[in-house]
């Protein structure tokens, strides 16, 4: 991946309608509840596309044997160690669909298979990366 923490995390604040130091902190967090939900060596294949640090916020909790928890307590995760936003689903989306859009749409959708169903609408970043006139191509291929 080409794309610098900083793009990635000023691509999250774009798509989220977020102050940069939130989008810095809710990618920290989207990526290390992540981590812990999905299996080291998926964390490890997908951490290879994503820049430095960013790679470590993915790596550094996970396990060969990732918790198993649903969606909602996802997303309750996330708020929590954000420092409580209101509504954390939009941003963890903005997180995705980044992510997707930098090269990881085959490894995130390999990620998506080890987890439930419900949490398919996190992972539905479609409509949101095409949100606004936001161009991945020109904000993340550098």
């Amino acid at each position: 991946m080409s794309a610098s923490a900083d793009e990635f995390h000023d691509r999250v604040a774009r798509l989220a309608d977020l102050p940069p130091e939130e989008a810095e902190r809710i990618t920290e967090v989207t990526l290390l509840t992540l981590g812990r939900r999905i299996s080291r060596g998926e964390a490890e294949e997908l951490a290879e596309l994503l820049p430095t640090p960013l790679d470590d916020h993915l790596l550094r909790e996970s396990d060969e044997s990732p918790e198993s928890f649903p969606v909602d307590a996802f997303v309750e995760r996330v708020r929590e160690r954000a420092g409580d936003p209101d509504d954390p689903e939009r941003p963890i989306e903005a997180v995705l669909a980044t992510f997707a859009d930098a090269g990881a749409r085959n490894e995130l959708a390999e990620a998506r298979s080890q987890l439930p169903p419900e949490y398919g609408a996190l992972f539905d970043t479609a409509d949101l990366s095409d949100a606004e006139g936001v161009d991945a191509a020109d904000d993340l291929e550098g």
